[in-house]
């Protein structure tokens, strides 16, 4: 299949694709291999930028669980 076939495809196949949330994915994915995607901290409100850097700092300061407490602590609430 050549590269003008494939683009017709392409535009067929997102022509019957109605939900946009899905459309903004497919556009983010294309903006990102093409370069294009501004940085996504320019769409984070200030409290969710924030909070990341809260969480930031909780991680420098040992504030956080591992992979494994959360396995464990999940188990736990499973079986109550």
């Amino acid at each position: 299949m050549s590269a003008i076939e494939i683009k017709q495809e392409i535009h067929q196949l997102v022509e019957q694709i109605d939900d946009s949330n899905y459309l903004q994915d497919i556009h983010n994915s294309i903006a990102l291999f093409l370069g294009q995607k501004k940085d996504i901290i320019n769409d984070l409100s200030e409290l969710q930028i924030s909070q990341i850097h809260q969480s930031l700092e909780d991680v420098k300061n040992g504030v956080f669980f591992t992979n494994d407490q959360v396995k464990k602590e999940a188990k736990q609430w499973l079986i109550k």
